[in-house]
């Protein structure tokens, strides 16, 4: 399995400019995508700035295979072939939230999102017959990088991110 990226064996799209990944980060480790039976879509960093999405729904919204529904005036629920996808992991780590967020999480701290449709039981234990979504927060970088964007729009719609990265010492190992 080759990666490419800042980290062998991490799979970091940020940077790279691309709307695809070799490789995925669902469940114990990162895998090529050819090594799993299922069918599995990645939202890259690439496709999130382009489409300047910036919640987690409107980045399921383009997600192949995927409907999005909303259950009441907060809350929104993810279905893949007809069942609601109750796993939500953060980094390949499962969480009991299930897929109704009351928030949508900020797409802003995300390197890409990885949405394997169909039981996942083969990758977290526990399976339910939706799929999976994996949130991927991004990775620190080798050398030093600041990015900024601010958009505005209708109904006061007002947006600003921040985001600073690199080395702690000069050595690079913090």
């Amino acid at each position: 399995l080759t990666v490419s990226g800042r980290h062998a064996d991490q799979v970091v799209t940020e940077g790279d400019r691309s709307y695809g990944t070799p490789a995925i980060m669902l469940g114990k480790r990162t895998q090529s995508l050819q090594e799993i039976p299922q069918s599995v879509s990645v939202v890259t960093r690439q496709l999130l700035d382009d489409r300047a999405i910036t919640s987690l729904g409107e980045a399921m919204e383009i997600t192949p295979g995927i409907t999005v529904q909303d259950t009441n005036s907060y809350e929104r629920a993810y279905y893949s072939r007809g069942y609601k996808i109750e796993n939500i992991q953060f980094d390949g780590v499962p969480t009991q939230s299930g897929s109704g967020f009351l928030t949508q999480p900020d797409m802003a701290i995300y390197d890409h999102v990885e949405v394997l449709r169909g039981p996942a039981g083969l990758y977290n234990g526990a399976g339910e017959p939706g799929g999976t979504v994996n949130l991927v927060r991004k990775r620190p970088t080798a050398d030093f990088a600041v990015s900024g964007k601010v958009s505005a729009g209708s109904w006061n719609n007002y947006r600003g991110e921040f985001d600073v990265g690199g080395p702690l010492n000069e050595s690079g190992s913090v």
